[in-house]
């Protein structure tokens, strides 16, 4: 007698998530009612009923153990006994903007997961289907509590169509495959470069946009980067001028036949507090401005740039920011200094030195004067630190050139940040532009 055959994820009968090979294996009906499914929940499949964001707990819950397992689907709109078609208020789904999901996952869990939305029409009625991919980097674990369904510090595994706590073997077994992928990148990314030539070789930051290549530097422009094409190696042809990129690698077709989606969502990346100072210092028009604003009750301390992100956000009072910062669920000091700051005048100014003798009064002096004729450069000595940054927060907004100061502070800031010991000067010369600048 044969053994059962093993069940397997639903990745490997097909890499794209929405192809019809994979929508069929989880629309497989009963051959005795056509609107029940014959497919269970499983390892890789989750059935809901109704989609409510009221219970989004509950789905980063089983998000997180799909991306700690092989990914998987939830698909909102089929009953759970029997298992039957039966739609869902799919108005529910397009009034929750993906942003709030996407920021709600990067909180709750803590890094950042890939997922897709797409509403599906099977039968006469709509479906909503959530994929979730596997996480590049695992575990991924519980980064809040919330109402008793996520606990902080916990890690989620799928189950045979049960998401739960991990095992110990799995745990063990799950850090294991990342070491080994981890090693397994890194050799293939080497073989990759030895393959084409070191000197041949340049790194792009496909976020950003900026590149690094042998003895320089280069730079995309943001709104020319998303309509950057990769094209498959041996078919590089370059039509009317458009943008293209030489892929290394095969690229594959997408079959559209059996849905028509809706929406595609790509989460945002984990947002930190290099982010936020470099975001600030080049002025980065950043599409999630809130999210930049919610991240800051999550960092160490609350002297980072707020107004800024607040103009981008069009919030335009400080009653506006005040109602965000307290919607934000954080136990951090921090979001309780901000909200301190915004009921205050959040002057973070510092007097210009008389003309004294005190040899740290004379240095601010010295420094503001250079600050005014623009004779600071990014090459400055470490002793100097202290007095400048100080001397910055002597300025006024009519005396600040942000095209002049801020590249040099970001300059200051990739180098001496971490080394000088005047992390929390920097934080505060920062926010006094900030201030001064974007405080309406």
């Amino acid at each position: 007698m044969s053994k059962a055959p093993k069940q397997v994820a639903l990745a490997q009968y097909s890499t794209e998530p929405f192809s019809d090979l994979n929508l069929a294996a989880i629309f497989k009906f009963d051959e005795t009612n056509p609107r029940r499914l014959s497919a269970r929940e499983s390892g890789w499949l989750e059935f809901k009923q109704s989609f409510s964001w009221a219970n989004k707990a509950e789905y980063a819950k089983t998000i997180a153990a799909f991306a700690n397992s092989r990914g998987g689907y939830i698909v909102f709109g089929v009953r759970d006994r029997p298992r039957e078609i039966i739609g869902t208020e799919i108005s529910r789904w397009e009034n929750t903007d993906p942003r709030d999901i996407s920021e709600f996952l990067n909180q709750s869990l803590g890094v950042e997961i890939e997922w897709e939305g797409h509403i599906v029409s099977v039968l006469d009625v709509q479906l909503v289907v959530v994929y979730v991919r596997e996480a590049r980097k695992k575990p991924v674990i519980a980064a809040q509590s919330h109402k008793g369904v996520l606990t902080e510090g916990e890690i989620y595994y799928r189950y045979r169509g049960r998401s739960q706590k991990i095992r110990y073997a799995d745990l063990q077994n799950l850090l294991e495959e990342q070491r080994r992928n981890e090693q397994a990148n890194w050799l293939k990314l080497f073989r990759q470069i030895a393959k084409s030539g070191i000197e041949n070789i340049a790194l792009i930051d496909l976020v950003s946009g900026q590149g690094n290549g042998p003895g320089s530097k280069f730079f995309i422009d943001q709104e020319t980067l998303p309509q950057l094409k990769f094209i498959r190696e041996g078919h590089f042809v370059e039509h009317n001028g458009a943008p293209a990129i030489r892929l290394i690698g095969d690229a594959s077709t997408i079959p559209q036949t059996f849905i028509q989606p809706e929406r595609k969502v790509l989460a945002f990346r984990n947002i930190h507090l290099p982010d936020i100072i470099e975001a600030f210092l080049k002025k980065t028009p950043v599409e999630n401005p809130l999210q930049f604003i919610r991240q800051l009750c999550f960092e160490s301390t609350a002297y980072l740039p707020l107004y800024y992100f607040a103009n981008l956000a069009n919030l335009d009072s400080t009653d506006r920011i005040r109602e965000l910062i307290k919607s934000v669920q954080s136990t951090s000091t921090s979001r309780k200094k901000i909200l301190d700051r915004l009921d205050s005048t959040d002057d973070l100014s510092l007097p210009i030195p008389k003309g004294n003798h005190q040899t740290a009064g004379k240095l601010r002096l010295e420094k503001l004067g250079m600050l005014l004729r623009e004779e600071l450069t990014a090459n400055i000595e470490v002793s100097d630190i202290k007095s400048t940054l100080e001397a910055i927060r002597c300025l006024q907004s009519d005396q600040t050139n942000e095209n002049y100061l801020n590249p040099i502070l970001l300059s200051w800031f990739n180098q001496h940040y971490t080394l000088s010991g005047h992390a929390d000067l920097f934080r505060r010369a920062i926010c006094h532009l900030d201030r001064i600048k974007y405080r309406n």
